[in-house]
């Protein structure tokens, strides 16, 4: 096998693998962009790039903040099959909102996959234009 041919062969696998990192950073946020508009957030934003992804919004409670914030993970895990493993912040977030209590946690991560089970077409679709900003470089609202 030459040099050229192999070196062509890494970076389609390279790509392949950002790609697919790309659509789940996609799909997780999407994840809390569908959950934050079911409950009426506003001022909803959300953005992914090569490396990660991001959002913001405004809800009237704790409860709903931590819903929202556990959403992306659900969306993952339930569009995917797997965690990714970049939930850890999100997750610090919610028990922040929720004042650290466990039962409410346990609540909200329920309604969190409860709405992400509802919505699996909207979140797909939010996704799909995430990603298309990401590859346009803007961002969607």
């Amino acid at each position: 096998m030459n040099a050229a041919r192999f070196g062509r062969g890494v970076r389609a696998r390279l790509a392949e693998r950002s790609a697919r990192r790309l659509e789940t950073i996609a799909l997780h946020e999407a994840g809390h962009v569908v959950a934050a508009r079911m409950l009426g957030a506003t001022d909803v934003t959300a953005s992914v790039d090569r490396a990660r992804g991001g959002f913001s919004f405004t809800v009237t409670s704790p409860f709903d903040e931590a819903v929202v914030l556990l959403a992306g993970r659900e969306a993952e895990v339930a569009l995917t099959g797997v965690d990714a493993g970049g939930s850890s912040y999100d997750l610090r977030q919610a028990r922040r909102a929720l004042g650290y209590r466990i039962v409410p946690l346990a609540s909200a991560r329920s309604t969190a996959a409860e709405l992400v089970h509802g919505a699996r077409l909207d979140i797909e679709t939010e996704a799909a234009r995430l990603l298309d900003a990401a590859y346009l470089g803007r961002r969607s609202a």
